[in-house]
């Protein structure tokens, strides 16, 4: 029998003519040759935490001492860490009850959601945190820093191949809204104007230097956190944190730069007079210029909630509430805890959503009522947003792109050529306006307008 004729490319002989050892080799030598060498990197998500005097201190304190969590420090990479792991767990879900009664037979139910949370120190008062399973609810979200991951994007994505947007309106509407383009696009594709609109999440495709994978494609997601994969080894995650804090350090891509034309505040005598005006509307309950908006950078993509709790009122177990909390009831809850002080109670007060009505599933750790608020001023002429916590000017070129806009837009020759005003026709302008009207009627309906 020939190669041809047998299929057999390494041997002349039929399989069933070699000897039993022999016939293993063949068999184990072809697997081998199909497997796939294993990836030096996993997808991993990534925060950046700042502002720390320990690494303790990223952690919500709760999970510090409560029972079934444990921290101890660690070593990585040369740098020291911080390991807390442990699960969450109900003894029984709260809808075994409903269920139970329905079925007419006793439903014993229980959860459990393991939860892995690493700390690696860096320069300062800095760190990194890298969150397995349920472990971003371990994170305490005063010291996140807001708008990381969306920073590493602008430098990193390639700007024709964004496949989703959350983005949200920085005014008293608080207008949020997620779009998605599968097959990648460019911002316009999106809507994006480029102003008055404030990215928080994104998702598309990069080409990154000096990560342990190589040179590659890689789909990255960014939001406060951001999940790219990471080295699997000790030294090769340390050497990919320091490449995203050095590429955090450039700027950001000239297609990308309008996802980060407002300028962040850090004057303290203005963020003063800022949370001066913020303190009174919370007390007048002034809905023009506040609203409540949906931090959807720090809940992620876990699906619509069914309930909320706010955490921090004093009541044992929170209050829980349905769907999304309304603008005059977290308003109630910050005076109620505070009227002195009502912005302080905001940053004290914390809400977490849950999939069930129960409040028994938690989809988002505990974010502070403040990160909900959202609220616009006019100081010094100059247009000022609250928004996830931190104020916002509006860019130095904000106004001049807007009136080159403007500028641009009137130049456009009109593709209507209007019937002269016949003023002679009747004193009566009203009438002209008809003849006129007219005409227009007919070229509108003609192009679809």
């Amino acid at each position: 029998m020939s190669r041809r004729d047998s299929g057999f490319s390494h041997c002349e002989l039929h399989p069933c003519m070699l000897p039993w050892p022999a016939l293993t080799f063949v068999a184990v030598s072809q697997r081998s040759d199909m497997s796939r060498k294993p990836s030096p990197s996993a997808r991993t998500t990534v925060y950046r935490m700042r502002g720390l005097s320990t690494l303790s201190q990223a952690v919500l304190p709760e999970y510090l001492s409560e029972r079934g969590f444990s921290s101890q420090p660690v070593t990585v990479g040369g740098h020291d860490g911080l390991l807390v792991t442990g699960t969450m767990r109900r003894q029984r879900v709260p809808w075994a009850s409903r269920l139970a009664t329905l079925a007419g037979t006793d439903v014993r139910l229980g959860s459990v959601y393991p939860a892995g949370l690493l700390l690696i120190q860096d320069d300062g008062d800095q760190a990194w945190a890298l969150t397995y399973g349920m472990g971003f609810h371990l994170l305490d979200r005063a010291f996140v820093d807001p708008g990381f991951g969306m920073r590493f994007a602008t430098r990193t994505a390639t700007p024709e191949s964004i496949q989703s947007l959350t983005r949200s309106e920085l005014d008293h509407r608080a207008r949020t809204d997620r779009s998605s383009i599968p097959a990648g696009t460019t911002l316009p594709a999106f809507g994006i104007g480029g102003f008055g609109e404030f990215v928080t999440r994104m998702s598309g495709a990069a080409e990154i230097d000096g990560l342990t994978m190589g040179r590659g494609r890689v789909r990255v997601d960014a939001a406060d956190s951001l999940s790219l994969p990471l080295g699997k080894a000790p030294d090769e995650l340390v050497g990919d944190l320091n490449t995203i804090a050095a590429i955090l350090a450039l700027n950001p891509k000239p297609e990308l730069q309008a996802l980060e034309q407002f300028i962040r505040v850090k004057d303290m005598r203005i963020i003063g007079e800022l949370e001066s005006g913020l303190q009174s509307a919370l007390r007048t309950g002034c809905q023009d210029r506040l609203a409540v908006g949906w931090p959807h950078e720090r809940i992620g993509a876990n699906g619509t909630p069914a309930s909320y709790k706010v955490i921090g009122t004093g009541r044992r177990g929170g209050i829980v509430g349905d769907d999304l909390p309304a603008l005059e009831e977290l308003v109630k809850l910050i005076m109620a805890k505070s009227s002195n002080d009502p912005l302080s109670a905001a940053k004290t007060l914390r809400i977490q959503l849950f999939r069930d009505s129960d409040g028994g599933e938690p989809m988002s750790g505990e974010i502070p009522v403040v990160n909900w608020l959202f609220y616009e001023v006019d100081h010094h002429s100059i247009r000022y947003c609250l928004f996830n916590s931190y104020w916002y000017a509006i860019d130095n070129d904000y106004g001049d792109q807007l009136d080159s806009r403007i500028a641009s837009i009137f130049a456009r020759q009109s593709p209507v050529n209007l019937p002269d005003w016949d003023t002679s026709f009747c004193a009566d302008e009203r009438v002209p306006t008809t003849r006129c009207r007219r005409p227009l009627l007919t070229v509108s309906f003609l192009i679809g307008g």
